[in-house]
């Protein structure tokens, strides 16, 4: 609730959605992804830091706000 949202202000935190998207900003996405993981095979893997089911949305959360995390990416899986 509200102090998880002033957390994410104070500790200059982001929250990404999508507005005005579709299939096919989607699709070319996924096809920038693919390249730069053919060019840079290790690159994904030195970002995303954690892949954290949604349900445990707690984790997550203290996944984001560690102090001594290297990664800067936490992935919420479906």
């Amino acid at each position: 609730g509200n102090l998880v949202l002033r957390q994410i202000v104070r500790m200059n935190q982001i929250i990404a959605g999508v507005v005005n998207s579709n299939r096919s900003h989607f699709e070319a996405a996924i096809a920038d992804l693919a390249a730069l993981k053919r060019k840079f095979p290790s690159v994904m893997g030195q970002v995303i830091g954690s892949r954290i089911p949604v349900r445990d949305f707690a984790a997550a959360a203290a996944a984001l706000t560690a102090k001594d995390r290297e990664k800067i990416k936490v992935v919420l899986t479906f």
